[in-house]
């Protein structure tokens, strides 16, 4: 196995960043544009690709409001990163549930933002065993609800997906190679001892002229 590439995976996991609502672009991205944006900042951690089609059913589905003039601004980004992270691990109905309830309790910005350091943090715990730290956004006692604790419990299980799935990848990798290895052996010892036998042959066969003297029969 490639240690090296293995190590590589954990080190861009753990120092994942999520963009931040106003580091999203807001110039407005068309539907191809946004898909290819999404996929591009969360590649690290191996999501299969959000694809156009799913993104116009989720409007369609009324998850996330449809574009402005065919483009699609920060707030949509924001809304599908967050659909793709918890998509791993709920089922789309539980992600407008959600959803429907944090827009209830935070403006977009705050809610996006807080849920991105709380990922982050526990990607952090998970792969490096760093302590979860607290969200950069400062939030209100009347802004905590229930549902804080079921968002804190999604990204968790979603990130322990993330671990899950390497470990899984790793391990297949390994058995591959370990079957691979195998092969190459059993290969290996046939090849020798088809050279035995064909030395062995070229040993036992006379050569053209030889005189084999049979030994005298004991009586």
């Amino acid at each position: 196995m490639d240690f090296n590439n293995y190590e590589k995976k954990y080190e861009k996991i753990t120092d994942f960043h999520l963009p931040r609502y106003r580091e999203i672009p807001n110039v407005g991205l068309y539907l191809e544009q946004s898909a290819k944006y999404i996929n591009m900042c969360l590649s690290p951690l191996g999501y299969p690709e959000l694809t156009t089609s799913m993104i116009s059913n989720y409007v369609k589905q009324k998850i996330i409001s449809g574009p402005y003039k065919k483009q699609y601004g920060a707030e949509h980004i924001a809304c599908l990163i967050v659909l793709v992270i918890m998509k791993s691990v709920l089922s789309i109905e539980d992600i407008r549930i959600i959803l429907d309830e944090k827009r209830r309790i935070y403006n977009i910005e705050d809610g996006y933002n807080i849920l991105c350091d709380i990922f982050e943090s526990q990607l952090r715990y998970v792969f490096r065993g760093t302590a979860i730290s607290k969200p950069t956004v400062s939030r209100k006692k009347e802004h905590l609800s229930p549902s804080d604790g079921i968002v804190h419990n999604v990204l968790m299980a979603a990130v322990q997906k993330i671990h899950l799935d390497m470990q899984i990848a790793t391990l297949r990798s390994t058995a591959k190679e370990r079957q691979a290895l195998e092969e190459r052996n059993i290969a290996d010892t046939k090849k020798k001892e088809k050279e035995q036998k064909k030395n062995k042959k070229a040993t036992d066969t006379p050569k053209e002229g030889e005189i084999i003297v049979e030994p005298d029969d004991v009586s």
